[in-house]
This record gives structure tokens, C-alpha cells and sequence, in this order.
């Protein structure tokens, strides 16, 4: 576990260098024209650093919940042909095993449980120490449900089979508008693009024409306002198609 996170650790860092040197670099040549907007290279790694976690962030929540979605269906249909919850998990371990492989977060989390299970934890604590590695909106709310419905006691399966259920269609609905929004995503890669690549395709082939906006104040201040706009308009583009249910 140690060595993974290492090995992930690096990768990361190695990757947001390579995107703040090309971007530095970028910046430096197509905006001004110069080596000194190389000292952009500074704000541009810590920009570039948070929101390449924040990429990386919701990578794993997506495919947590995408594994946390079957999940909840091997425990719904487990539940539905009378097992006990903790005869649902362990049969819910070993489908998730056949979908997912053991290299699967939530195949680990829930073989962990089971564990903890035949070591007289009580599930749902077993269940809530999962919940703290993993708080997410979903997850939080069968948990609730999980908890009151053990200490409670009377027909918990039947709440958690609803539960369970609603939360699978909630689930099934992001996946859907992620689906839907896939292409308007890719038409902003694109769109993002076009601005630099056109100041590209004009200063390679008329140089002269931007020569004006390079080594004097009114030029540097325009395109520092226009690199602001670009990114302004980038980050309001990502917000729009990002959908929060």
C-alpha cells in the first residue's frame, strides 16, 4: 500500500511539472514574446498542481461510486432472497471480485469488513469505519440508514432494500448525465484550444502583425489581460458542464 502511494505520489508530481513547463513555456513564447514570462512558471505550478487534484479527486469518487453502485446491488438482491447483511456482504465480496478483480477499492473495503465481522466487530461499525476512508454523499447515507436500522431493529432489511435501491437509480442518473455531457466536455478541450492555437498560427506566420503587443507596457498589459479572459472564460466553461446533484 505504502509503495503504491509513493509510486502515485510521484507520478502526479511528475506530471503537474510537465503541464506548468509546457504551459510556462507557452505562455512565455505566445504571449510575450520573451524569457521573462518564464516567471510565470511559479503561480502556474500551484494553479496547475490544485486543480490536477481536484482532476485526480473525482476520478477515484467516480469510480468509487461506479463500484459502490454494484455493490449496493449484490447487497439488494442478497437481501431480497432472505440472507442475513452479513451473509449479503460476504456474498457481495466475492461478486464484486468476479466484476471488479481484487485490485477494486471497494472489493478490499468490503473483504476488510468481513474480517472485522469474524473478529466479533459489529458490522455496521466495521461498515462506518469504511465510511470515514470514503465520505462520500452516497455512501454517508446508506451508512445512516445501516446504523439506525441495526440499533433500531424491526424490518431493517426491508429499509435498507429501498435504500439501497434509491441510491443505485440516484447513482444510475449521474452516470447517465455524465454520459450526456461527454460530448459537450470534449467540444471545451476544443474550444480551449483554438485561442492559443490561432496566436500560434499568427505569430508563426505573421509575426509582424503581434510584433506591436511584445516589449512595451501597453502591449504586455493587453495580453495579460487577454491571457486573464482566456483563463476566465476556461474555468466558467468547466463549471458549466460541471453537473452537481
Amino acid at each position: 500500500m505504502g509503495l503504491r502511494t509513493s509510486v502515485g505520489t510521484h507520478r502526479t508530481t511528475g506530471t503537474v511539472l510537465l503541464i506548468t513547463i509546457l504551459s510556462s513555456i507557452s505562455i512565455a513564447y505566445i504571449f510575450y514574446d520573451s524569457f521573462w514570462g518564464m516567471v510565470l512558471i511559479f503561480p502556474v505550478y500551484f494553479v496547475t498542481k490544485n486543480e490536477y487534484q481536484k482532476y485526480r479527486k473525482k476520478q477515484v469518487e467516480e469510480r468509487f461510486q461506479k463500484e459502490f453502485k454494484e455493490f449496493l446491488m449484490c447487497i439488494n438482491n442478497g437481501l431480497q432472497v432472505g440472507h442475513s447483511i452479513e451473509n449479503a456482504f460476504v456474498d457481495a465480496e466475492q461478486e464484486l471480485w468476479l466484476v471488479f478483480g481484487e485490485q477494486s477499492v471497494i472489493y478490499r473495503e468490503i473483504c476488510e469488513i468481513n474480517r472485522q465481522v469474524k473478529m466479533s466487530v459489529p458490522i455496521e461499525k466495521a461498515f462506518m469505519i469504511m465510511v470515514k476512508r470514503h465520505p462520500y454523499e452516497e455512501v454517508e447515507s446508506f451508512a445512516e440508514i445501516f446504523e439506525f436500522g441495526k440499533r433500531l431493529g424491526g424490518d431493517y432489511s426491508r429499509n435498507l432494500r429501498r435504500t439501497a435501491e434509491k441510491l443505485s437509480e440516484k447513482m444510475e442518473l449521474k452516470q447517465e448525465i455524465q454520459t450526456l455531457t461527454a460530448e459537450k466536455r470534449l467540444e471545451l478541450m476544443v474550444m480551449s484550444v483554438m485561442p492559443i492555437g490561432i496566436l500560434l498560427y499568427m505569430k508563426i506566420g505573421s509575426g509582424g502583425f503581434l510584433a506591436p503587443l511584445y516589449g512595451n507596457p501597453i502591449g504586455i498589459g493587453l495580453m495579460s489581460l487577454m491571457l486573464a479572459l482566456y483563463l476566465g472564460m476556461l474555468k466558467l466553461g468547466v463549471s458549466i458542464i460541471h453537473v452537481k446533484m
